[in-house]
């Protein structure tokens, strides 16, 4: 009898250990192993220190977690801790005012082997990686094209696409100042940032540009050459200034370029200006030429006056 009763009080210390505390003493449904501290809800072999199992329809509540305190940013949901020290480090919680916090890194996706990383958060996919940032216009996606075509990219190729009612992006500087000192800019580590988009109207661009068509907008043009009142110098005046100067009236000098660079769609006004100011020199020797031609012909024709009447005599 004595060897029975000791049997029970260890199999019911058995079951005892690692159990859950509640105000009626019970949780229906439950059961804890004494030989692991494992607690199981609606399984009779947890193999976890907690495993709630629900055996349901698709779509059946699995683990609900409720309060009844109203929101308050300072009363955890849920926590998790480590203590060590004397100190106490929390690395995960949920708060009552719905936010949560994770004192670590956070990794997303499973099969991923990169443990060098120094990323706070990392999404990781075999295959393509996408990350969104929706609302109800539409959605903005970050993604990591894992074959050629993928996100119209190819395999490799990191992707940024905004779909849904705009598909407008907006890179932001909140320097207001219009002074030059914020910008966007591309950089590699060969050259810097090679690329400048300033937040006072200005890009600047330390390479080439490849381009089909360019477009300039120019505030002046060169028409003005043609109207009454231009006063077009003198081929010798332009010769001595030349001679002087070493380039052309109103050309900026090869310092100059060198030094300040050109604005195109001023030097496109100023080269105008010379091709039409060459036209105007250009239609005034023609009006000479012609002009010197019909004395010519007159000359000949006196030539020939002169020699038929010196014949005669």
């Amino acid at each position: 009898m004595k060897i029975k009763l000791l049997l029970l009080a260890l199999l019911a210390s058995s079951f005892t250990f690692g159990q859950l505390y509640t105000p009626s003493g019970t949780i229906a449904g439950s059961i804890s192993n004494g030989a692991t501290g494992n607690i199981g809800i609606g399984i009779t072999d947890p193999q976890s220190k907690l495993t709630v199992f629900n055996n349901g329809l698709p779509g059946s509540n699995q683990l609900e977690l409720r309060t009844a305190h109203a929101r308050n940013p300072e009363r955890y949901f849920m926590k998790n801790t480590i203590y060590g020290s004397g100190k106490e480090d929390v690395t995960f919680s949920l708060r009552h005012d719905g936010r949560m916090f994770v004192g670590g890194n956070v990794r997303i996706g499973l099969n991923d082997n990169n443990s060098d990383t120094p990323a706070d958060l990392r999404v990781y996919n075999n295959q393509e990686a996408l990350v969104e940032i929706s609302n109800s216009s539409g959605r903005f996606q970050i993604a990591r094209a894992g074959c050629n075509g993928c996100y119209g990219a190819l395999i490799g190729d990191a992707v940024l696409r905004n779909l849904g009612q705009s598909n407008n992006m907006i890179f932001s500087l909140p320097n207001d100042n219009n002074d030059g000192n914020s910008y966007i800019g591309i950089q590699d580590g060969s050259r810097g940032t090679w690329v400048k988009f300033l937040n006072n109207g200005v890009a600047r661009f330390d390479g080439k540009i490849y381009a089909k068509e360019v477009e300039i907008k120019a505030n002046v043009w060169a028409d003005y050459v043609f109207k009454k009142g231009y006063k077009l110098k003198p081929l010798e005046e332009v010769e001595k200034y030349i001679e002087e100067k070493g380039h052309l009236p109103n050309i900026p000098s090869a310092e100059e370029v060198s030094r300040d660079g050109i604005n195109l769609a001023e030097m496109n006004t100023k080269l105008l200006e010379k091709i039409e100011e060459l036209t105007l020199y250009s239609i005034e020797q023609n009006k000479q030429i012609k002009l010197q031609d019909k004395k010519i012909e007159k000359f000949e024709q006196q030539i020939q006056e002169l020699l038929s009447a010196s014949k005669n005599n």
